[in-house]
């Protein structure tokens, strides 16, 4: 029987998905600013970690 209520595989997609259709329209320098900006603000352990 399959309990399974959590697929991170699906849930990386997603985001990767939304990540992409917010970034389709940047240039490349702009799509690298974007993502210091944000992860300048993130509380994230990769963001911290970065920073």
């Amino acid at each position: 029987m399959n309990t399974k209520r959590f697929d991170c595989v699906r849930m990386k997609n997603e985001i990767q998905a939304a990540l992409l259709k917010e970034f389709a329209p940047l240039s490349d320098a702009q799509r690298q600013l974007a993502m210091r900006k944000h992860l300048r603000r993130s509380k994230s352990p990769v963001a911290q970690l970065w920073r």
